[in-house]
């Protein structure tokens, strides 16, 4: 269950990062966002969040040792 626990945590950390980083990165880059590729980039990257917390390590890399 800890293992469980970890891997939500960095999930949901990482998911909230690049929930506010695509936008203002595509800008930077000059790559107007339309609001339905926002869309597609949300869900993978929801969909990618939801198979590392249901498959992925169980104990986090700094603490295998």
């Amino acid at each position: 269950m800890p293992g469980l626990l970890w891997r939500l945590l960095f999930a949901a950390i990482c998911v909230v990062l690049l929930f506010n980083l695509i936008g203002p990165f595509c800008a930077l880059v000059g790559f107007t966002l339309d609001p339905n590729l926002n869309t597609i980039i949300r869900v993978c990257v929801g969909g990618l969040a939801v198979f590392y917390v249901v498959w992925g390590s169980s104990v986090p890399p700094w603490r295998s040792t």
